[in-house]
């Protein structure tokens, strides 16, 4: 064998790629629970009168108007956020 030959020993190298998949369900508070299939069904079940301002603007933010209306969000943190912050006058159903 020649100076520069070398035996290739090497076994063809894995690539494993590791999933760092997120778990779908995230943290709830206080009865909200958020489905699976990235959205989100919110609806408003108590009235604003005597809420904080900055939570009825929560709540025009998720775009809840009347009472018991509904809106399909995407699931997102910042709408985990909105329905945290006003937990207590809105409904998350499935």
């Amino acid at each position: 064998m020649a100076k520069n030959d070398t035996i290739n020993d090497s076994a063809p190298k894995s690539s494993v790629a590791k999933s760092t998949t997120k778990n779908d369900t995230a943290r709830s508070r206080k009865g909200t629970v958020e489905a699976g299939d990235g959205t989100v069904t919110v609806r408003l079940v108590k009235g604003l009168r005597g809420t904080k301002s900055i939570h009825r603007l929560s709540v025009k933010a998720l775009g809840l108007g009347k009472l018991n209306s509904t809106r399909v969000l995407k699931d997102s943190p910042q709408v985990r956020g909105l329905i945290n912050t006003v937990h207590y006058l809105v409904r998350v159903e499935e």
